[in-house]
């Protein structure tokens, strides 16, 4: 019998897997942004560069955390035994997406706070289905 998050956790995976992509790429522009501002000299330029910096480098780590999560989470989708993967990796990704809406509230960051939650909540669907075996 198949698990009943197994849906939820597939198309959220694949979902996780386009936003990983687009949120390094999108990263690594910042990156490169707060080097070029940084480099304009002066006291606001510097802060400022360090502050997109900072985003940066957190926006990059949750995006490559997420790739990897969605790329596991496929292989591990209709096993019910390993909801609780699904669980642990949602809530540190849910957390370090808050950490980046935090930072500077844009759509995409709350787009990246909900595919971590679908994950949970495919996680816990499959944990129950674990304990009725």
């Amino acid at each position: 019998m198949e698990a009943p998050g197994n849906v939820l956790l597939k198309v959220t995976s694949v979902l996780l897997i386009i936003y990983g992509i687009a949120t390094i790429l999108l990263s690594l522009i910042v990156l490169l942004f707060s080097t070029l501002v940084s480099s304009l000299g002066g006291v606001i330029a510097i802060t400022a560069g360090g502050v997109f910096f900072v985003a940066s480098v957190i926006i990059l780590v949750s995006g490559i955390l997420g790739l990897i999560s969605a790329v596991l989470g496929l292989k591990r989708s209709n096993d019910p035994s390993r909801a609780n993967f699904f669980i642990v990796n949602g809530g540190i990704l849910c957390t370090l997406m808050l950490l980046s809406l935090i930072l500077g509230f844009q759509m995409i960051g709350l787009i990246g706070f909900v595919l971590p939650a679908l994950y949970i909540a495919g996680g816990l669907m499959n944990k129950s289905h674990a304990r009725e075996r």
